[in-house]
Formats: structure tokens, sequence, C-alpha cells
């Protein structure tokens, strides 16, 4: 049972805490975790909370510290697999916590007689085709997509789009593919492409190599010298890509781990090599962490990365590490039971695998060095800000944005900044309905009155609104306040002659700023407008196609809201349908021949 005190009695509990693994969970005053953690001995962990020295995040956490609970173990290990998930659970704010990212990306080659090639995210349901992967992001996948096309070739496009093609289309006249859709390639030749990109992604280039260099001496002897440039030109695409990854020759499938702290910032690089390659890699800074030393930090990061997230994770043979952790063996027996094989921990290198981490460490200290810097630039430019509007405190600003197309489908965003850049999560958008069309005065008071509104006034008023526009959005924010008797900052920025960028006017209380001796105060302006426009217009533009696409299918006589709705379903959107043949379309329940003509008549206006 927990220990509630007025002031936590850290003697009174520590003579009741036993000298067993277990996990342990501080509390404030209302009952909210601060921190999970795990230990060997729970008796001499706690203990050392309150007899050494802390860091000054360790010590604002005890100042709030009202109770701990804890959990005794069987092990270590169990111990060690609790704590990740109660900080899942529980996401305590003085924890190391990471992002549950999405599942990793394959890349799918097709069971297709002529297979396409594309990005591939779940494996959770049976998939026709081979897999490649998984890769440590989608845009390494997205690389390596533009490499096999530019080499092999091989179609992109989807079955729907390669059935229905009567002449080859943009990838073809680029020299990205061989338009199998025409019949431009022989079936033979494109499965052979096919099979070398497949070696390609095996890290079999050498395997490819040699079949390239038979098939140019079999071109040869029979005077097919055309196809045997083709192969040459293929030969030495392949071996420039060889030199220019300069990689020694090696093998391993290995995450290696860098690490680097400065002035209480740390980073950890992820650097992913896969078939003695690498492939790409990931740096992470923590906002918070209440560890002392740089193994109990590199610890804490190990178990949110590899056993919190481990369904997203693609465990390697081999964690490489800068230096050795107390607890490896426990660390390694849990990975072993998540990822049904060994992976070892090692931080004793040589050759190839100190380059490697080597990397790593310099990639780590450049984000840091980056981080601190972008840092220090941020503190300039909001307090140029504050002395701009003669303000003591801004922490939080908000910044409201209209999007329509002569009235049609408006959209207000509002998006959220603090000292470390736009805090996405806390972004809105609102379906603007009562204002009348191409009314931004009235979308203005409609968005800022929605956001505001008593449910929300639960939630931090920002120091600072900003407003996208002139004095009349201006007037529209500060009414839509008064309404609601909210009291805080408003100003408005509006566009420049000519709507270029730099000649923006700001206004505040209908009069004109002059921000000559504040440049990094405008120029956080202008970024946080700009942000607000590109979150408004997005939304706007996907809000009109969805109303462009179902009023299309509205106007064909016989299509109600469900078959509408079974016809996008079926084809996965309005694109789909549009290149869908009149026998594909006449598959959809409840749509007969006659009605699938009228479809196909209709959206293709003949």
């Amino acid at each position: 049972m927990p220990d509630k005190l007025e002031k936590f009695d850290h003697k009174y509990f520590l003579k009741n805490t036993p000298a067993l693994p277990g996990v342990y969970d501080m509390r404030d005053k209302n009952d909210n975790t601060l921190y999970v953690g795990k230990a060997k001995n729970l008796k001499s962990r706690l203990s050392n909370y309150f007899s050494s020295e802390q860091s000054l995040k360790t010590k604002k956490m005890l100042s709030k510290l009202a109770s701990i609970t804890t959990t005794i173990t069987y092990s270590e290990k169990e111990a060690l697999i609790l704590e990740q998930n109660l900080i899942k659970q529980k996401k305590p704010p003085y924890n190391i916590l990471l992002r549950d990212d999405k599942s990793y990306p394959f890349i799918l080659i097709s069971n297709d007689k002529f297979p396409k090639m594309s990005s591939y995210r779940s494996t959770r349901k049976k998939v026709s085709g081979k897999l490649f992967g998984p890769f440590p992001s989608y845009l390494t996948v997205t690389k390596q997509l533009q490499l096999l096309q530019n080499l092999f070739k091989i179609r992109p496009c989807s079955n729907v789009f390669f059935r229905n093609r009567t002449r080859p289309c943009l990838q073809y006249q680029i020299n990205k593919c061989k338009a199998p859709c025409v019949g431009l390639v022989s079936l033979e030749e494109y499965q052979n492409d096919v099979n070398n990109a497949c070696d390609f992604l095996n890290g079999k280039s050498q395997h490819v190599i040699n079949n390239i260099i038979k098939q140019i001496e079999q071109n040869v002897a029979v005077l097919n010298f055309e196809e045997a440039k083709r192969l040459r030109d293929l030969l030495r695409d392949i071996r420039e890509l060889q030199e220019q990854q300069s990689v020694e020759k090696s093998s391993g499938n290995a995450d290696v781990i860098g690490f680097y702290s400065e002035l209480e910032v740390t980073c950890f690089n992820v650097l992913f090599v896969r078939n003695g390659k690498i492939i790409d890699h990931s740096s992470y800074s923590p906002k918070y962490g209440c560890q002392e030393s740089k193994q109990e930090q590199l610890e804490a990061f190990l178990s949110q990365y590899y056993i919190a997230l481990a369904k997203n994770r693609n465990f390697p043979d081999e964690i490489i590490l800068p230096f050795e952790l107390k607890n490896n063996i426990v660390i390694e027996d849990t990975l072993k039971g998540l990822a049904n094989k060994k992976v070892t921990i090692k931080h004793k290198l040589k050759s190839i695998r100190q380059k490697w981490l080597n990397l790593a460490m310099h990639n780590a200290q450049s984000s840091i060095k980056s981080l601190i810097d972008k840092t220090k630039y941020c503190a300039i430019r909001w307090q140029q800000l504050k002395q701009l509007l003669q303000l003591s405190i801004i922490n939080h600003i908000e910044c409201f944005d209209i999007s329509h197309s002569k009235g049609e489908a408006t959209i207000a965003s509002c998006v959220v900044y603090d000292h470390n850049g736009s805090v996405k999560q806390d972004y809105r958008k609102f379906n603007i309905n009562a204002a009348k069309q191409a009314d931004d005065y009235g979308a203005i008071y409609e968005a800022v009155l929605r956001r505001f509104n008593s449910e929300n006034n639960k939630t931090t008023v920002p120091e600072l609104l900003l407003i996208d526009g002139g004095k009349g959005q201006l007037s529209a924010a500060h009414k839509a306040l008064e309404y609601l008797d909210i009291k805080t900052t408003v100003i408005a920025i509006a566009k420049g002659a000519g709507r270029k960028s730099g000649l923006e006017t700001i206004f505040y209380d209908n009069v004109t700023l002059d921000t000559t001796n504040y440049p990094q105060a405008f120029l956080l302006l202008q970024e946080i407008r700009d942000e607000a426009h590109r979150f408004a217009i997005t939304a706007h533009r996907k809000k009109r196609r969805k109303i462009k696409q179902q009023s299309l299918l509205e106007e064909i006589p016989g299509i109600g809201a469900t078959r509408r709705s079974n016809i996008l379903k079926f084809f996965g959107g309005y694109q789909g349908v549009y290149n869908a043949s009149i026998e594909e379309i006449a598959k959809i329940k409840n749509i007969n021949m006659q009605l699938a003509i009228s479809i196909y008549n209709h959206l293709h206006k003949i």
C-alpha cells in the first residue's frame, strides 16, 4: 500500500521496504505517477534517492513526491518487464518515453504474372508475394524502391491501373518501366529482372553481377549487341552503387547504439546494419529521464526501445553498445523471450564493428550539438517576441487560419507552439458551418468560439493568440473572446503587398507594430502562421476531394448512399473507380452490367 504523508517520510518508509527485487511507483499528492523504476534490491535502490547527490531533474521530482508504491517480483527479469508495462500504461513524466511508432515497412514483390514492386506496412494478414525487410523507416523503403526501379525497371502501378492501359504511361517515357502492360517486354526478360531485384534485396549483389556478365556474353555470342549494351549499362550502374556505399566486406545484422550527453541533454543514435551494410539510422532525445549515470540512462533506453515497444521492433542478432551495462545478462535473457532468438549484447569490439560504433557516437554528438543550437536560437526568438509585445511571459501560442475555395468546404485550423516548437498532438481543425460562405470574419469568430467554449476552458488558455488576417479577423477573434469572458493577448498577421513573404503587417490592438528591431520575433510569427496555413489547406483539400468524389457518384441515376459506399470501398477511392473497367465495376454487389456501363460512361463523359 502507498505511504501517503503530508511530507514524505523516507526514513519511515525505508524501514519497511524489503531487500527484494521489484518495481517502485513514485506518486505526487494527487496520486499521479511521477516515475516508475525497477530494482534488484528495492531497499538499496530507494535508499540511494535520499542519500546521494541528485541531478536537478531528480531533485525536482522528489520535491513533488508524496508516496511510493512497491511491487515485489520473483526475479529482476520479471521486474524489468513489469516496469516497462507500467511505463507504457501510465506514461510517467520523469521516465524516458519513446513514441510507440508504427510497424516496420517492407518491400513487396507481388505474385502476378508481371509482378509489381511496392511498399507494404502490415504483416498481420497474409499477403500474396515476397516480402523483403523489415526496413527501419518508410524513407529507407522509398529510396530502395527508387533505386530498384532505376536499375531493374519493375512496374510500381496498381493491378487496376495495369490492366486498363492501352498505351505506355509516363514511367515508360522516363525509362523507369519496360511497359509490360502493353507487351513491350517479354515475360522471360521481365522475370529475369524480377529475380535480379530479389537477389539484390537479399544482399546478393555479386550474384546479380555474375548473372548479368553471363547474359552479356550470351548476347554478344548471338550478335545481339543492343541487349548486351543495355546489360552493360545496368552492370555499370550496380558497380557504381557498390562504390558509393563504400562498405567493407563484412557480415552481420546489428543495431549499434551511440550515446552522447551534454548540458543534461541526452541523445541515443541507433545505427541499423543489415547483411553487413549500414541501411539507416535514427536519433532519439528523450525529454525526461531521472537516471543518474550514463549506464542507467542507456539501460532505460534499451528497455523502452526493445521491451516496451517490442511488437514494433525488428530484432537484430547483435546489439552493440559503447560501454558495458550491469544488467547485460538480464536484458539479453528478456530479449531472447521477446525475439524468439538469441540477441547478443556486445561492447568489446574490433575492426568494422568499432567503426560502426564510432559512426553512431558521432551521429549522437552531432544531434546534441544541433539540438542545443536550435534551443538557443528558439530562446532568442521567444525573448524578442516578449520584448516586441511587452509581455513578461509567453509559453504557449495558438494560431488560427481559414481555408476555403470560394466559400466551399471551409476549414479552420488551430496550431499550437511552445518553446520546443510545434505541439502537433494539440492541433485542431474545425468544419465551419454556422458562418456564411466566404465569410472569413464569421469563420474566425466560430473557430475561436468553439476552441474556447465552456468545455475546453478547462485547458490552459494561451498567453498569445495569433490570427492569420487583418483588422477584421482580429476584431472577430476579440468578439469571440469577449463573449466567453476570456482575457489574453491577440495579434493578427496580414499578408503584405503582392502577398510576398517578409512584407507582412502585424496588428496589435488595431495598431501596426514595427518589427524592424525584432527580426527573430517576426520570423517566429511567420513560421507559426505558415504552419497554420499548411494545416488548414491540407484539411480543406482533403474535405473538398471527398465532397467531389461523392458528388460525382451521387449524380449517377440509381446510385444511392449504400451503392456509393460499396463502390468506394471496393476500389479504395475515386481514382480506383475511375481507372476500373466496366467488367470490374459489374463485380460489385448490387451493380449489374447496365448500371456498370452507366457509371463508366458518366465518369469518362462518353
